[in-house]
């Protein structure tokens, strides 16, 4: 996950479990920023998931690579997200691992949710995005304010005013004598 972010601007966050971190894991891994690892966490490699939970006002996330995985040392479980800022600010993303833990004495699945990443990250202003934004979210008062204000009436009489310019001038040529 990277230190730092900007609004607008989708970021790759993976999260993965694997009984061992090797160089190859490492190498596949395709996010920004530094590998944190978090060693000690239960699980039960029947299966296994992950989500990141964000404020929605704060980010849009989308699933690339999800739902729940069998994990095995020589497969380990992998999940991707893209998440967009949506504010500036410090924001909170929490990763949570949701482990299927197996009650053999009540012949029972439960689900239990164990928090595995939490962390602000810094998300920077980006001026394009929020004008874009504003633009189209307020892009009636926009036009509004454009034609309002004269410019529109403004351009099409400079250019009215250009084309009848350029007739006076095509018949002056065609009147003047040849030399």
């Amino acid at each position: 996950m990277p230190q730092e972010m900007q609004v607008g601007v989708a970021e790759t966050i993976e999260a993965g479990i694997s009984p061992q971190i090797t160089e190859r894991i490492k190498e596949e891994i395709q996010g920004k920023g530094n590998i944190e690892v978090e060693s000690g966490i239960r699980f039960d490699p029947s299966g296994m998931e992950m989500k990141v939970v964000v404020q929605p006002d704060e980010f849009e996330v989308f699933e690339v690579k999800g739902g729940e995985q069998f994990v095995t040392g020589s497969n380990p479980g992998k999940w991707i997200w893209q998440v967009t800022p949506l504010k500036a600010g410090d924001n909170l993303i929490v990763v949570k691992a949701v482990v299927k833990l197996n009650v053999p004495e009540l012949k029972i699945t439960r689900p239990v949710e164990v928090e595995v990443f939490r962390a602000t990250r810094r998300v920077e202003v980006n001026p394009v995005y929020s004008v874009r934004q504003f633009v189209e979210s307020n892009w009636k008062e926009v036009l509004g304010l454009v034609i309002g204000s004269g410019s529109l009436a403004s351009f099409i009489t400079w250019w009215i005013s250009k084309k009848e310019k350029e007739k006076e001038d095509e018949k002056k040529t065609e009147m003047s004598p040849e030399k």
